[in-house]
């Protein structure tokens, strides 16, 4: 822990003089609700981990807190899209529970590959296709309410979803499935 008045000065200077840099990077990979966040914890790792700061520049301290930063986000990205997959493969359990009532062993491996392969091209797609499958299949947000919730347009919220539609239709017929 930093006890030094100069080192307490120097991470003050260091914060004074980058937080807005460090917030622009983290809100880039993380976004806006989570960057001060990301800095702040930041921040206090450099306080609680340092013991002397002298032998360091300000420039050197900002560079170790920028890495810093963008590992937090890392994890912070990875950890969500962790998430994502897990509510994709419960989504995939739930659609192969419904659908092995109605059909036979080898007709429910079919629907299970089909089921794996949607999650896989899913987890494919930019973050922001993601949201709206989310949004439009897990949670049933129709598009007005997935523009309310993204800050777009319906128009723009309808045409990405038709496109996302169209290219698993697509990766779904090449790989031999009917659709």
């Amino acid at each position: 822990m930093i006890t030094s008045d100069k080192d307490k000065d120097k991470i003050a200077e260091l914060y004074e003089k980058y937080r807005h840099r460090l917030w622009y990077c983290a809100r880039w990979l993380v976004g806006e609700s989570e960057a001060e966040d990301v800095v702040q914890s930041v921040i206090l790792e450099i306080l609680e981990r340092r013991t002397d700061l002298s032998k360091y520049s300000l420039i050197e301290l900002y560079t170790y807190t920028l890495t810093l930063t963008k590992s937090r986000c890392v994890d912070i990205l990875r950890k969500r899209a962790q998430k994502k997959m897990q509510s994709y493969e419960q989504l995939i359990e739930a659609g192969i529970e419904r659908k092995s009532v109605k059909t036979d062993p080898e007709q429910e491996v079919i629907a299970q590959d089909a089921l794996q392969l949607l999650a896989q091209m899913i987890g494919d797609m930019k973050p922001e296709y993601q949201e709206l499958v989310h949004y439009r299949f897990y949670e049933n947000m129709t598009s007005r309410q997935i523009a309310a919730q993204i800050h777009s347009s319906e128009n723009l919220v309808d045409k990405r979803i038709s496109r996302i539609r169209h290219r698993i239709r697509t990766r779904l017929k090449e790989a031999g499935y009917s659709v």
